[in-house]
């Protein structure tokens, strides 16, 4: 089986904890990120640096720019909706932390 390429949005706070565990698991290729504001994420950047990880400022920047199977959203709760459905709408498989929405209107 082939591993899932698999891309991180949002390096930084819980981001952090999905970096590790992406980085930790056999079946999975960590193949890019994704953060806004790397200049806030100093230790996650240094982190990727060491292990050749792409790092991109825009989400949909490093999608088109990178072969993905799955994406990890791990940014401030007001983007997940977004993310996760532009992610869907290019057939990505998502995991993005809970709450899915803050509103009621996009859930």
């Amino acid at each position: 089986m082939q591993p899932v390429r698999t891309a991180l949005v949002g390096i930084g706070g819980i981001g952090g904890y999905h970096r590790g565990i992406i980085s930790a698991i056999e079946d999975y290729q960590f193949v890019a990120a994704a953060e806004k504001y790397p200049e806030r994420q100093e230790a996650g950047v240094t982190a990727l640096q060491e292990q050749g990880i792409p790092l991109y400022q825009d989400i949909w920047e490093m999608l088109d720019a990178v072969e993905v199977d799955a994406v990890t959203i791990a940014v401030p709760h007001h983007y997940h909706a977004e993310y996760t459905l532009g992610c869907l709408d290019r057939g990505l498989h998502v995991l993005c932390e809970k709450p899915v929405t803050v509103l009621v209107q996009d859930a």
